[in-house]
């Protein structure tokens, strides 16, 4: 997982020590999907991407950025399922 290259955090959970990032690897899948969880959900279709599950610490994201912060946001879309609203900024 030599930098994350191909993989997506997708789940915090509690554990120890401390709140635990899950990962799946996303390969060549984009972001089409209206929901994350559906594009995340394509992810574990595949038997192999099912049985290895990254975890890290939440102190990794944060050693991860230091390495290779990415893309700055350009907006934010806020949504609340079923409930009629859906906010861009």
């Amino acid at each position: 997982m030599k930098d994350f290259e191909g993989w997506m955090p997708f789940r915090l959970r509690h554990g120890e020590p401390g709140l635990r990032v899950d990962w799946c690897h996303l390969g060549s899948v984009r972001f089409t999907e209206p929901f994350f969880d559906q594009t995340v959900n394509q992810c574990f279709r595949h038997p192999a991407d099912v049985l290895f599950q990254p975890e890290t610490s939440m102190s990794a994201l944060g050693e991860l950025h230091e390495r290779r912060a990415g893309l700055a946001p350009s907006g934010f879309i806020f949504h609340a399922s079923r409930s009629g609203s859906t906010l861009v900024s």
